[in-house]
């Protein structure tokens, strides 16, 4: 379904006069878009470019105007939406990880565009702008053929502030990524990324420690991430792992998952070893029901009911038929991930982490912190 012209002419007319422009690029967006298209607009126009869940990599983060993830509390160059001036929304809902459109996260001047296939997306707490009901890849060519009249400029300031915030943040995380004990989630990311390629499908599912791989690993090939949606539906990894392998069957296809995650549809394994399907499970263990655990100890000083055991979910894979690992120090890991990647079959690793604060749950307690007090 294609938008209206007058709409999308004038969404060219606020990008083109903007200064500090911003493309969001939400989940919606992977149904039609094809990336061809979307990068010759972003090419086209100059824009800073983010995507989230299962638009990463629409463009890929390594391209110039792509700055990785859309979710502010995984990307400091994304809270940089407070200063931009105008922004497109690509199938991005206006929801809860947006403030619904206020300020904060956005400047209260800023001019905001929507495109969704979804009318009740048009009509949100706040109002947009310019609001384009259709399809995001049919409009994303309406849009482009109308950014083709006009001559578009370098915002060069703008962009290298962009790149400096995304610059040092990915540093600020990397300080993390050291072979210490107890092991922390971005030893683990930085571990898991020398056995993925580009082609690898990657699911994430739950768990505070997910956060932190959600925030350093940069997919190159749209298609191929998943995450649990914005309404925090937990337990989705290993199905959606399972489908995307039989999707993918010559790809390497990874579930990070939490331990609490785990237990929803742990069991599943049995079903990937019927199929002989050989998805690779990479489980962060810390005991606890990570982001409320968290939020409850930052919020009111200690946690309720959201401790659980250390338990040996690799002992129950294996009981299943798969092959699984155990490693509970830092030196252990990737020897362990390589035998893991080695196998044939499905396989798990079951890792020991460290109860550390993801910055989404460090976010949550900010903003709750500064609402009531």
């Amino acid at each position: 379904v294609m938008g209206d012209f007058n709409q999308v002419n004038r969404a060219i007319e606020l990008l083109n006069s903007a200064e500090r422009p911003l493309i969001f690029a939400g989940s919606t967006a992977a149904a039609t878009t094809d990336p061809k298209y979307l990068t010759e607009f972003v090419e086209k126009t100059h824009i800073p470019f983010f995507s989230e869940d299962s638009a990463r990599a629409l463009i890929p983060d390594s391209q110039k105007y792509s700055f990785g993830i859309g979710y502010q509390p995984l990307n400091q160059a994304a809270q940089k939406l407070n200063e931009a001036d105008v922004v497109l929304l690509l199938g991005k809902k206006l929801d809860y990880t947006l403030g619904f459109g206020g300020s904060p996260p956005f400047s209260s001047t800023a001019k905001i565009i929507v495109v969704d296939p979804s009318p009740d997306q048009l009509i949100r707490a706040r109002t947009a702008n310019v609001a384009i009901l259709g399809d995001i890849g049919p409009v994303l060519i309406q849009l482009l053929e109308a950014a083709d009249k006009n001559t578009w400029v370098e915002r060069n300031s703008w962009l290298e502030t962009l790149h400096e915030t995304k610059l040092h943040w990915d540093a600020e995380l990397n300080k993390f990524s050291e072979p210490k004990d107890p092991i922390h989630p971005m030893f683990v990311s930085k571990s898991l990324q020398k056995f993925i390629d580009e082609d690898s499908h990657v699911t994430f599912d739950g768990g505070d420690y997910c956060h932190f791989l959600r925030a350093s690993i940069f997919p190159e090939k749209p298609f191929r991430f998943n995450n649990v949606s914005s309404f925090g539906m937990i337990g989705v990894g290993i199905p959606y792992a399972i489908g995307a392998q039989i999707a993918l069957p010559e790809n390497k296809v990874v579930v990070a998952t939490g331990d609490g995650s785990f237990g929803f549809n742990g069991m599943e394994i049995d079903t990937m070893v019927r199929h002989r399907l050989p998805v690779k499970i990479i489980l962060g263990n810390n005991s606890i029901w990570g982001i409320d655990w968290q939020i409850q100890k930052g919020l009111y000083g200690r946690p309720v009911w959201t401790d659980l055991l250390p338990t040996r979910y690799d002992q129950i894979a294996k009981g299943l038929g798969a092959y699984a690992e155990y490693v509970d120090n830092a030196s252990e890991l990737v020897p362990a991930l390589d035998r893991v990647f080695k196998h044939d079959g499905p396989a798990l690793v079951n890792i020991n982490i460290d109860q550390v604060i993801s910055p989404v749950a460090e976010a949550a307690i900010t903003r709750k912190l500064g609402s009531h007090g």
